[in-house]
């Protein structure tokens, strides 16, 4: 098939569509490096459709200005004339739909290499919120976050958006879908709110990222709404009545059958779909912005080990500070080593004193160490950050630390990789009492260990903590 752009070129592509949707059919190139979206049975007008998909080329394209995102979108490219009106996007190889790893028969279908394993989906997360955050900014609602318009790598934990012409932008975009019906918002399906907005993506995208990393919807619990007109029940599970599987207090409708829970993500994931899905359930200006689910995405990251069964779906799990470490997938305790340095970040309680730091390690964020794991600048400086937000902000990703583990001692190392001297204090040494720790130069690892990865107030300053495995 023949296909011509608006721009007066054109190319060739398959006679036979590749996937079909309710809008149009998807041709793929003969060269392979591209896709076509056909629309059939259009609602729009042709003129209508054109200028849309020539306002997202154009105008509104997150990518245009920084090409590091690309990769994060399938976006219109080029507009189509003829056979009929359509766009050019990327064609993203390598990946499924985001739905095939949650829903229990499609998952069941796939082969062992084909699952992922848990740092991946980790790191799949983050591009998801990372994309979701570059169109939040930009004042653009993506209305269809759902296992289907998501196509994900589980082992390298790549991403790519689909659909993105059906973004809503008031005044420029006027609404073309709801979203699909599990993940709509509760005011979109009670009506109460007629058009998809930034807000209801809050709610859309915290939805996709319970079912991608705990395989279960966060309002689908025992709890019958309507046990006479299962549609009833299900507007009012999603919409007017709708309670998050793990509210703290209501337990009506808690999920029997649900294995995997919010706490096994780390404090800060728990607490982000606490407020997803019980302070933002009904009332949508509390619901998580996409950078907050960065943030507690990078810091579920930092607390990764690895598992000790290597035929575990998993492979890697949460390490969670006050209780046993154990894989909430394969339920096997860590026993590759005996113990595990947890490290908890403290910030400057910014007073006059340079040396006020918190102390309170219950509020911390803190980083599990592995052998080979590293410490970079955001670890390092509270002003640093592992979140890229343009050409302009681009994080500095050279290691700055190491752990490593001697085998003979049994002791945890933590090498300084940094241009300048770090400090140390060990547990019984006076308050004002520091030795330097050198670049290139290594400190065993011990219990109330302190460490100042900088002059004061501008490096956080981290309390060690040594942790048993049995």
């Amino acid at each position: 098939m023949r296909v011509t752009f608006a721009d007066g070129t054109s190319e060739d592509y398959g006679d036979a569509p590749i996937n079909s949707g309710a809008e149009g059919e998807i041709y793929r190139s003969s060269q392979g490096t591209s896709v076509i979206k056909l629309y059939t049975n259009d609602k729009l007008p042709p003129e209508e459709r054109a200028r849309r998909i020539d306002t997202l080329i154009h105008e509104l394209n997150p990518t245009r200005e920084d090409a590091n995102w690309s990769e994060l979108f399938t976006w219109p490219e080029k507009r189509i004339v003829q056979p009929r009106i359509g766009f050019r996007m990327r064609f993203a190889s390598g990946m499924k739909p985001l739905e095939h790893y949650y829903l229990p028969k499609a998952y069941k279908r796939l082969k062992p290499e084909e699952r992922g394993w848990f740092i991946g989906h980790i790191a799949a997360a983050i591009k998801l919120v990372s994309a979701a955050s570059r169109l939040a900014t930009k004042g653009l609602c993506y209305p269809d976050f759902s296992g289907k318009n998501v196509l994900i790598d589980p082992f390298d934990g790549r991403m790519a958006l689909l659909d993105c012409d059906s973004l809503t932008v008031p005044g420029k975009l006027p609404p073309t879908v709801e979203g699909t019906s599990s993940f709509r918002a509760p005011e979109i399906v009670t009506r109460a709110v007629p058009i998809p907005s930034v807000k209801t993506d809050r709610h859309a995208l915290a939805v996709l990222l319970y079912y991608w990393l705990l395989r279960w919807h966060p309002l689908l619990g025992n709890k019958v709404f309507d046990a006479d007109d299962p549609n009833r029940d299900d507007l009012l599970r999603y919409g007017a009545q709708a309670l998050y599987i793990e509210h703290p207090t209501d337990i009506s409708n808690r999920a029997s059958r649900q294995v995997l829970k919010s706490p096994m993500l780390g404090p800060d994931m728990e607490k982000l779909f606490r407020r997803a899905f019980v302070d933002g359930l009904h009332m949508p200006d509390r619901r998580p912005a996409p950078f907050q689910w960065q943030e507690a995405l990078y810091h579920a990251y930092d607390q990764l080990l690895p598992c000790a069964t290597p035929t575990c779906d998993w492979r890697s799990f949460v390490a969670l500070p006050d209780a046993r470490l154990i894989c909430p997938m394969c339920q096997q305790p860590m026993k590759q080593v005996a113990s595990v340095p947890f490290l908890y970040l403290l910030s400057h309680n910014r007073t006059n004193d340079p040396y006020d730091y918190a102390t309170d390690v219950s509020r911390a964020h803190y980083v599990t160490g592995w052998q080979g794991k590293t410490l970079h600048q955001w670890h390092l400086r509270p002003d640093a950050t592992p979140i890229y937000a343009d050409a302009t902000r681009i994080p500095d990703t050279a290691p700055q630390a190491m752990f490593e583990f001697d085998t003979r001692s049994n002791q945890w190392h933590l090498t300084n990789l940094s241009q300048q001297s770090m400090f140390y204090q060990l547990a019984g040494d006076a308050p004002n009492l520091w030795h330097t720790w050198a670049t290139n130069t290594s400190i065993p690892l011990s219990d109330a260990l302190s460490l100042q990865f900088g002059p004061p107030p501008y490096f956080f300053r981290a309390r060690v903590r040594i942790v048993k495995t049995d």
